[in-house]
């Protein structure tokens, strides 16, 4: 709908690892899991990166000019 007017700009998300870390469970959390109970917690860096991979495959499919991924 911008045409010529304007620039849309998205993001992809956190790798699985910081997305846990800075937004899910936080690092004091996150850390004891991971050292205690690691199965768990890389089960779910696991579902969440396949997610992620779809995220990224619609965004290679786009039509978009330019795709940038802040790391």
């Amino acid at each position: 709908m911008l045409g010529e007017d304007g620039v849309v700009l998205s993001r992809l998300d956190r790798s699985p690892y910081q997305k846990l870390l800075i937004e899910l469970a936080g690092p004091e959390r996150f850390l004891i899991d991971l050292y205690t109970n690691p199965k768990p917690v890389e089960k779910l860096m696991q579902v969440i990166g396949l997610r992620q991979d779809d995220q990224l495959a619609l965004a290679l499919d786009s039509e978009a000019a330019f795709i940038w991924m802040d790391g």
